[in-house]
């Protein structure tokens, strides 16, 4: 039994209000809760951002990012027998099938686990259904870092939570299984681009500034200004 815990963040909320998939992580997980794969990129949504001060995205960020037509094929085969999971997973199925589509690969209906759906059925004392609340309410640990891949990693620690705590059992058929459909092989390789990498390049991008403070001599520690001392006229 394995899981393809999925998370996207996105400009928008409908993809039929052309809204596209700005990031999107995949943490594979395996019956005992062990992440065992990981799979993240950003994506050129080929039009604005929306809001970066809800999704930390910015339009600088994604020049060099994939469109998703270009890690459609990869990203099949990475989910490819295996079941999906999401946190309110009709929102993020809803943007990867339109994007599929988009693409020229039309798929059916996806089966999927949707852990917020699990969560309003299993714990009635939860302050929110949110992932960040219901991540603090089974004291899970969180990444200061937002990305899609964090969410996903989050989700899926909170899947084996619900598992352990209400014992609960996850039968899977050959109907739940996701099942990548069949499609032309892709002879060029496409390089995902992670969030983390690009905030570690622009942290280590010089700005003016930093070159101006960089040139700048150094005081010894061993030169003391006394206190005491004026200006003489």
């Amino acid at each position: 039994m394995i899981f393809s815990v999925i998370d996207i963040e996105t400009t928008g909320l409908s993809p039929r209000k052309h809204d596209r998939i700005l990031e999107i992580g995949i943490a594979k997980m395996n019956a005992s809760g062990e992440i065992i794969e990981t799979f993240e990129t950003l994506l050129n949504p080929h039009r604005d951002v929306g809001p970066t001060r809800i999704h930390g995205i910015s339009a600088s960020m994604l020049t060099e990012a994939p469109t998703f037509e270009q890690i459609a094929s990869p990203l099949l085969d990475f989910i490819h027998n295996t079941a999906l999971v999401a946190h309110n997973a009709p929102f993020d199925l809803s943007f990867i099938m339109y994007e599929l589509q988009r693409s020229g690969i039309t798929i059916g209906e996806i089966s999927n686990i949707c852990t917020s759906d699990l969560c309003r059925k299993l714990v009635s004392d939860a302050p929110s259904f949110k992932l960040s609340a219901l991540c603090e309410y089974f004291e899970i640990e969180t990444r200061p870092q937002r990305s899609a891949l964090a969410d996903s990693i989050e989700t899926a620690h909170l899947l084996r939570s619900i598992q352990d705590t209400y014992a609960v059992r996850i039968e899977l058929s050959e109907e739940n299984v996701f099942v990548s459909p069949a499609r032309k092989k892709q002879s060029q390789q496409i390089e995902l681009l992670s969030s983390f990498a690009i905030e570690a390049a622009e942290s280590q991008r010089e700005t003016p500034l930093s070159g101006i403070l960089w040139r700048l001599p150094t005081v010894p520690e061993c030169v003391q200004q006394d206190s005491n001392l004026r200006p003489t006229a």
